[in-house]
């Protein structure tokens, strides 16, 4: 299921990278084939039979591509547990480590497999907050916000993930649950940007025996990592690499908005509003109107999904009232309620497109400049702003 490769960037808290998906399938018979997406590639193996026996339980299998790709795989027959490495080619002579699992989830009968996957299927709100960002110095494209995903886990082990990076890129991808004594597993690797970008990574499920009592976390072995390749119309020098952490939990589609966030604060990143939330329609919340409220900030949560939106008015660097959008996830950590989003501030010039951080750019600098910030859901008693 996961290609990865070794991340000598951050030795003590990153050891893998996730660089792209596998899907391998043997036959009755024999016959092997596999499907490798990595973020430039997409390639097919097959071959008609595995190739030799090691050990009590482990087979092995060689399948190479008359382009110079190869796929060294040995499967454990006891536990389904898979290991090799792919490398030549167009892959190159460094070795991308793969690592698959059985799919037990799709055997109805195996009863065993059935009882854990019971306790993750359910529906999960997750926020992708921005904790570092690698960009050009001389430009300085620094970003902050949140993300989110939902995570939807099914019959036979498929998990449906949807969301948003902070900047409003959309995200979708179907993948298949991992799961070890640990908790369970959900491998990420989305091409953006044209496939010129990527958001990857793996999360883990974990906290009970139940889905209610799972929580959403990134794994500290991999890196959970936004890359935004930059625009070419400015060079590639407005790029950067953003290392995400995840916060999230099970989410309960009928579950009471207006209970559990009574006394909230709606705060964004660079503002000094901080609004409270109160019930609104059909279950949902809103801005407390009875609150004066200069930015004219408005705020909606769909509560069948988690998700919310709104937005806010300010003034630009033009002197010009500008409203800005905000959206986000709702979501618990360690039992707690919150919310996490982003709204992206944007700043033109000269009619050139780039992203762009805070501080400003500066007056030699050209392009429609915007900025990925945070907007935030917290206690009343402790209100706050985190800025990457």
């Amino acid at each position: 299921m996961m290609l990865s490769q070794r991340d000598d960037l951050f030795p003590e808290a990153f050891t893998e990278e996730m660089r792209g998906l596998v899907t391998f399938k043997a036959t009755k018979l024999g016959r092997l084939t596999a499907k490798v997406v990595l973020q430039t590639l997409n390639l097919s193996f097959s071959a008609k039979s595995w190739s030799g026996v090691s050990g009590e339980s482990d087979v092995a299998a060689v399948l190479e591509r008359r382009q110079g790709e190869r796929l060294e795989v040995e499967v454990d027959a006891e536990t389904g547990l898979l290991t090799g490495t792919l490398s030549g080619g167009r892959v190159g002579e460094e070795p991308l480590n793969v690592t698959l699992q059985r799919n037990a989830f799709l055997d109805r009968k195996d009863a065993e497999a059935q009882a854990a996957l019971a306790a993750y299927k359910g529906y999960y709100t997750v926020a992708l907050p921005i904790e570092a960002c690698e960009t050009d110095p001389a430009v300085d494209n620094l970003q902050s916000g949140s993300g989110y995903v939902t995570l939807t886990v099914r019959d036979r082990g498929v998990v449906k993930v949807a969301g948003k990076m902070a900047d409003g890129t959309r995200v979708s991808l179907s993948t298949t649950l991992l799961v070890d004594d640990q908790g369970a597993y959900v491998p990420l690797f989305v091409k953006l940007y044209g496939r010129r970008g990527i958001f990857a990574g793996l999360l883990q499920l974990a906290g009970g025996t139940q889905p209610a009592d799972q929580q959403v976390d990134a794994v500290p072995a991999v890196r959970l990592e936004w890359l935004y390749p930059g625009s070419t119309m400015a060079g590639l020098g407005d790029r950067f690499d953003a290392q995400l952490s995840a916060t999230g939990a099970y989410y309960d589609t009928v579950g009471d908005l207006q209970a559990a966030y009574l006394g909230a604060l709606l705060q964004a990143e660079g503002m000094e509003w901080a609004m409270p939330l109160v019930a609104g329609r059909m279950g949902s919340l809103t801005v407390d109107p009875a609150v004066e409220n200069p930015q004219a900030v408005k705020f909606k949560a769909v509560r069948r999904s988690g998700l919310f939106s709104g937005s806010f008015r300010v003034v630009n660097e033009a002197g010009r009232n500008v409203t800005l959008k905000h959206v986000g996830v709702l979501t618990r950590q360690d039992g707690a309620y919150i919310g996490d989003g982003a709204y992206v501030e944007r700043r033109s010039a000269n009619g050139r497109s780039v992203m762009f951080g805070i501080p400003p750019a500066s007056d030699t600098t050209s392009g429609r400049l915007a900025t990925a910030n945070r907007a935030r859901i917290s206690e009343a008693v402790i209100p706050r702003v985190r800025a990457a």
